[in-house]
């Protein structure tokens, strides 16, 4: 499609509007997940705002009682990191790697896990 070839073009518009209005949504989040998948050679760039973003995501809803949205948007935040992690082509595992690392240190629990 339109995205895997012009994905340089696309994707800063795609991603500002997936990642940085918070919270993130489960439609958001499936969203990212597909566009992954069809970028893989490019969405490296952007590591640094999607990861951290969708972590922290994560880490809100770390050792909570969800409800059934909660439970939707937590699978659908988790499958989009799925989607990232295994999408992504050889240019870009050292910049995933390295952001994962880095939060290997954070004080909070819900991040390291």
């Amino acid at each position: 499609g339109i995205l895997s070839i012009r994905s340089k073009e696309l994707l800063p518009y795609l991603i500002s509007r997936l990642v940085k209005n918070r919270p993130i949504s489960a439609n958001q989040a499936r969203a990212l997940g597909s566009i992954c998948t069809v970028t893989g050679g490019s969405i490296h760039v952007y590591f640094s705002t999607i990861v951290p973003t969708y972590l922290q995501e994560l880490n809100d809803m770390f050792n909570k009682d969800l409800d059934e949205d909660e439970k939707f948007k937590e699978e659908a935040l988790r499958g989009c990191i799925r989607s990232l992690c295994g999408s992504i082509e050889n240019v870009g595992v050292r910049p995933l790697v390295n952001e994962i690392a880095n939060k290997c240190s954070s004080d909070k629990e819900g991040i390291r896990k």
